[in-house]
């Protein structure tokens, strides 16, 4: 998803004026998340705003511009989160508690309220054990952590910012998650990723077929894998509405 991602941010960017910025610090073995926390920090030495996208995010409404997401009263800048606990069923009040910010796309201001938040989320970074799965705590978890504690004056939530596939209208459509339980055959999930990943995401929204690039691209291509998150479910999907659509990727144009 990456590459695809990444020309598509990029296009978006250039579109806009915006400086984009796709290099990401040695990490040392640890987890790709915790690179956006230093790539923050670098980019607001020069900028007064720099909003992180992370590689599974696309542009889905490329006319809309990030100043539009932008309040005078805010230092961060969050996709507003209740939609997002309805998608993973995810009770209102342990919602807030637990992820009043996704930091899957964000935006901070050049304020020493944003670097102490950068420092602090990094310090609660915890050791990784070499060669095991990820366990799934990464920066986002350390930064509602430090936001549990700061408290949420500083945060605007926005409505439009980011949504999962076949949620409400937003900037960027997220491909949240990893290693779902597998539904459909490797040869068949390589095929769906290589042909809709080259595609317009707004064309792949307006298809409905951005749902079907999404399961196939997290959804372990090994059926006996040891580790799985869930099923459709998990995710927000009903298993016949993902077959249907595989069956309309798979029908050949009338």
């Amino acid at each position: 998803m990456g590459p695809a991602a990444g020309r598509g941010l990029r296009a978006y960017c250039a579109r806009h004026g915006y400086a984009a910025f796709d290099a990401v610090p040695d990490l040392a073995g640890r987890h790709a998340c915790w690179g956006k926390i230093p790539a923050l920090r670098a980019a607001l030495a020069d900028h007064d705003w720099a909003f992180w996208v992370d590689s599974d995010a696309l542009v889905t409404r490329p006319d809309q511009r990030l100043e539009t997401l932008i309040t005078a009263d805010a230092d961060l800048v969050a996709q507003q989160p209740e939609p997002w606990f309805a998608r993973t069923r995810l009770d209102l009040v342990r919602g807030w508690a637990m992820q009043p910010v996704n930091t899957g796309v964000f935006g901070l201001r050049r304020t020493d309220w944003s670097l102490r938040l950068l420092e602090a989320a990094e310090a609660r970074a915890r050791p990784e054990a070499p060669g095991q799965p990820w366990d799934g705590r990464g920066d986002q978890e350390a930064i509602c952590e430090v936001l549990a504690d700061w408290g949420l004056d500083r945060v605007a939530h926005a409505a439009s910012l980011q949504t999962p596939p076949g949620g409400p209208p937003a900037l960027f459509s997220h491909l949240f998650g990893d290693r779902a339980q597998a539904r459909y055959p490797a040869d068949v999930c390589r095929a769906v990723v290589a042909t809709l990943v080259s595609t317009p995401a707004p064309l792949l929204a307006r298809r409905g077929l951005l749902e079907l690039l999404h399961w196939c691209a997290i959804q372990n291509l090994d059926p006996e894998a040891p580790l799985h998150r869930g099923g459709p479910e998990r995710f927000g999907y009903v298993p016949q509405a993902l077959d249907r659509a595989l069956a309309s990727y798979a029908a050949p144009p009338p």
